[in-house]
C-alpha cells in the first residue's frame, strides 16, 4: 500500500480552459461524458454547478444525474478555496493539468480498473467494496500534453485499506459522504493523487457499467486473473507511451514480447464495456 498522501478532497477537479487538445485529436470537451458521443464543442454543455462534466443533451444529463449527483458539489467549491490560498494559482494550474489529463486517459484508466477488479473470479460485489488507487506526479520535464503527468504507483484496495487511507486525509464530513460505501450501487471508484510544485491534488473518478459487470464476469477466469495480476504494469506502459488508443495487446508487447507470443489477438478481441460517469 502506498504511503498516505496529505491531501484535501476540496482539491478535486474543475477546469476553465476549453481550448486544450491532445495528440492532434478533437478537444477533450467535444465528447458527451454520458453517451460518449463526439458531438462537437458547440454542442456539449458543461454542468454549471461543478464544471466537471459535459453533456450533449438534457436527456443525457438527466440519465447521468443519479450517478453524478453525489459528486456534483465537490468541484463547485474548488476555485473559491484556491482564491483564498497564498499559492492558489499554482495549485489551480495543477488541477487544470490533472483535469485535462484524466479526461484524455479516462477510457484507458476505466478499462484497466475493471481488469484490476477481476470480476470473473470475484463477482460483481467487488465493484462496491474495492477502490482503485493511482498515485501520479507532474513531470519536471514536460513533453506532449498526454505526458504532462506520469504514474508512480497503483493498487487495488479493499474497504478496510481505503478507510485507513481516507481517515488520514483532510476531508470534510460532507465530502466523506460521497466516497467509499456511499458512492452508489454498482459504481466503480477510482482515486487518484497527483504531486505538483504547490502540493497535491486529489481526484475521484466514478463510473457504472450498463451491464452491471456481466461482460467481465463471463470472460475466461484464467485470463481475468492474468489481467488482474498485470493491470498496473499495463496501465503504466500505456500512459508512458503517450498514446490513449494503445491496445492492450500492444501494451503487452511493450512489457515482454516473448511472454505474450500468441496472446495479442485474444486480448484484442475482448470488447470494452461502455461506462457511465
Amino acid at each position: 500500500m502506498s504511503p498516505t498522501p496529505s491531501v484535501s478532497l476540496r482539491s478535486a477537479v474543475t477546469d476553465e480552459d476549453d481550448s486544450a487538445e491532445y495528440s492532434g485529436e478533437k478537444s477533450i470537451y467535444d465528447r458527451c461524458w454520458y453517451c460518449q458521443k463526439v458531438a462537437g464543442r458547440k454542442n456539449v454543455k458543461r454542468c454549471s454547478n461543478c464544471l466537471m462534466v459535459w453533456y450533449c443533451s438534457k436527456e443525457c444529463q438527466k440519465s447521468a444525474w443519479p450517478t453524478h449527483k453525489p459528486r456534483c458539489k465537490t468541484g463547485s467549491h474548488l476555485w473559491d478555496q484556491l482564491a483564498n490560498e497564498q499559492d492558489g494559482e499554482e495549485k489551480a494550474a495543477l488541477h487544470r493539468d490533472l483535469t485535462k489529463w484524466v479526461a484524455t486517459w479516462r477510457e484507458v484508466i476505466c478499462r484497466y480498473a475493471l481488469d484490476a477488479l477481476d470480476l470473473a473470479n470475484h463477482g460483481a460485489s467487488r465493484i462496491n467494496t474495492h477502490t482503485i488507487f493511482i498515485e501520479l506526479t507532474s513531470r519536471k520535464r514536460r513533453g506532449s500534453k498526454t505526458r504532462e503527468i506520469e504514474m508512480v504507483d497503483a493498487a487495488i484496495w479493499d474497504e478496510t485499506e481505503f478507510e485507513e487511507w481516507i481517515n488520514d486525509v483532510d476531508i470534510s464530513e460532507e465530502d466523506l459522504e460521497r466516497v467509499g460505501p456511499n458512492r452508489g450501487r454498482d459504481t466503480v471508484q477510482i482515486c487518484m493523487t497527483c504531486d505538483g510544485p504547490a502540493g497535491q491534488a486529489l481526484r475521484f473518478l466514478w463510473f457504472q457499467l450498463k451491464d452491471n459487470g456481466a461482460l467481465y464476469m463471463n470472460i475466461d477466469k484464467k485470463f481475468s486473473a492474468m489481467m488482474a495480476e498485470m493491470w498496473s504494469e499495463l496501465l503504466e506502459v500505456t500512459l508512458d507511451s503517450g498514446n490513449p488508443k494503445l491496445d492492450p495487446s500492444e501494451a503487452f508487447m511493450l512489457l515482454d514480447p516473448e511472454y505474450v507470443v500468441g496472446m495479442g489477438e485474444a486480448i484484442k478481441d475482448i470488447p470494452v464495456p461502455r461506462v457511465e460517469t
